[in-house]
């Protein structure tokens, strides 16, 4: 009781100072509501130094959700250098269980939106092929092709189209949306004949091995 009085007045006499002397000594405390008071002070004045030991109590059931709308406030008010260096952290936690998919696009939607507002392309496309992968493995497939367009219409080459093409063609399928998949593949025949190593061909080829129930 006596610590948790004290956290409470450090905060309200000055939190950074406050959030320096406890993040040494308190994140792990035995008070939950210690724990939870660091925690949210650390989203509402930290930075990307307090990222790593937030990101550790990611996944425990008491305390994971504090843990992760701090981060999410920490990022949201970081430069879009620290959110790129966080990227690669994000995509190799995938498969592991520390985050839901909600979180996962919780944070994309976040790198993709302040990607775009400071004009970094390749962040940008980064994020939105997560995305579409995300909502495509979640089955929101109309969110999967919203991404998936905007993809296709920034793509910089002819590889880069065809890749998205048949990941396009994957959600349509899928969805199922028959009259959209007919008239993309339409328009890809229009161009050229589809040969055995089109990505359009590859998706078809994949969906009829395990087609969906629609």
């Amino acid at each position: 009781l006596v610590r948790e009085a004290a956290v409470d007045g450090l905060i309200c006499v000055d939190r950074p100072r406050a959030l320096k002397l406890l993040a040494k000594d308190f994140v792990n405390d035995k008070s939950q509501i210690v724990r939870d008071r660091v925690m949210e002070l650390a989203g509402d004045v930290g930075g990307k130094d307090d990222l790593q030991w937030l990101w550790e109590k990611l996944g425990a059931n008491s305390e994971g959700k504090t843990a992760w709308q701090a981060i999410l406030k920490i990022f949201n008010n970081c430069d879009i250098n620290v959110i790129e260096s966080w990227m690669g952290k994000f995509d190799s936690q995938a498969d592991n269980g520390k985050l839901s998919d909600e979180q996962f696009v919780s944070f994309f939607e976040l790198a993709e939106r302040k990607a775009a507002a400071e004009n970094k392309e390749e962040i940008v496309r980064a994020a939105r092929e997560k995305l579409a992968q995300l909502y495509a493995k979640a089955g929101q497939f109309e969110q999967a092709a919203e991404y998936l367009g905007k993809l296709r219409e920034s793509a910089g080459s002819k590889e880069q189209k065809d890749a998205v093409l048949g990941q396009l063609i994957d959600v349509y399928l899928r969805w199922p949306r028959g009259e959209a998949a007919r008239l993309l593949i339409g328009n890809c025949l229009l161009e050229k004949d589809l040969g055995d190593d089109s990505k359009v061909i590859s998706s078809i080829d994949a969906f009829l091995d395990n087609p969906s129930g629609g």
